[in-house]
């Protein structure tokens, strides 16, 4: 993890992925991994990775709900740092 600024602390929110969920749309594709090489056989471990972009912790760029939005490579990083703000998204309340 990076080190934090000076006075500052890092909370990472990153939830792990799992075969059993992490996506947070109904009938988005969930995480899979699958090893397709191993090193007994091919000198290396290797696995193929699939999941939707909603599964696990992730960032909605623009672009995901306006054709002419920007892509998350064009957002400025800085907009994603600031005081933490939580949201209850079944029925529940906003929380700072």
């Amino acid at each position: 993890m990076a080190s934090a600024p000076k006075g500052k602390k890092i909370i990472d929110l990153s939830q792990p992925l799992t075969t059993t969920g992490g996506s947070y749309c109904n009938g988005h594709p969930h995480f899979t991994c699958e090893r397709i090489c191993n090193i007994a056989a091919h000198g290396s471990n290797v696995s193929h990775i699939s999941f939707g972009s909603h599964t696990g912790t992730h960032v909605d760029a623009p672009v995901h709900f306006f054709d002419t939005g920007a892509s998350i490579g064009e957002v400025d990083i800085s907009l994603l740092v600031g005081p933490p703000w939580w949201w209850m998204y079944e029925g529940g309340t906003n929380e700072t």
